[in-house]
């Protein structure tokens, strides 16, 4: 195994099932190559009167993320599927209630790319930070 590499873009996060359809947040995609199968998206919180929270962290299929940009895909907590105007659709499900975003289709297609230019497609196996998966779950 190398060493671990990651690939990061910073999009806009559009939140779509607010009562302030024009809330936008500043978001992000990060993939490790350590850990081959996951992608994160990352929200920065904002809070009322106190500004920027640190960001909120989703962890889901690097998979579902590039099965949902041609087809609705996913079930249980993450649904990933196109939307209008070349907009991608992620569905997150926790306790507290669902949130729909709304992130840019074209940004995700690139992040794609460059997250499978990392680790292809077949390879995750090859990639795998074992250790390192170990170590987050005891933490």
């Amino acid at each position: 195994m190398d060493s671990a590499k990651s690939v990061a873009h910073r999009l806009a996060v559009r939140v779509l099932s607010s009562a302030h359809p024009e809330l936008v947040l500043e978001g992000g995609l990060v993939f490790e190559s350590g850990l081959p199968y996951a992608v994160h998206l990352q929200v920065v919180e904002l809070r009322s009167g106190s500004g920027e929270e640190p960001a909120v962290c989703w962890t889901f299929s690097r998979e579902l993320l590039d099965e949902g940009r041609r087809a609705p895909s996913g079930v249980g907590d993450v649904r990933v599927a196109p939307g209008p105007r070349g907009t991608l659709l992620i569905e997150l499900r926790g306790p507290s209630g669902v949130a729909v975003l709304g992130i840019p289709g074209g940004q995700v297609e690139r992040f794609l790319e460059d997250a499978f230019d990392l680790v292809p497609s077949g390879e995750e196996g090859r990639h795998l930070d074992l250790e390192g998966c170990l170590a987050r779950l005891l933490d």
